[in-house]
């Protein structure tokens, strides 16, 4: 139990260290702040958002289709049923 709690106390020590380290200054993230406006994305993180947003429009798309398939198979199976009871 002591070697679980000193591991964890030890972990997260060195991240918040590496977290301060590797972090902007206050001064260079209000800068890249001003300079970037919230829609205005990096090139890297543009291309799989509009790649996820293709693919979603084209499984949307798929889906739509099929349930106006299975829709259509409905109704003739409820006219075929409808015809037979006649």
């Amino acid at each position: 139990m002591f070697r679980f709690l000193f591991g964890l106390i030890l972990g997260a020590g060195v991240g918040v260290v590496a977290g301060a380290m590797l972090a902007p200054s206050e001064r260079e993230a209000r800068e890249q702040a001003a300079g970037k406006e919230a829609s205005d994305l990096a090139p890297a993180v543009r291309s799989p958002l509009d790649a996820f947003r293709q693919r979603l429009a084209e499984a949307a798309k798929a889906g739509a289709e099929a349930a106006r398939e299975v829709e259509e198979e409905m109704r003739a199976r409820h006219r075929e049923l409808v015809k037979r009871k006649k």
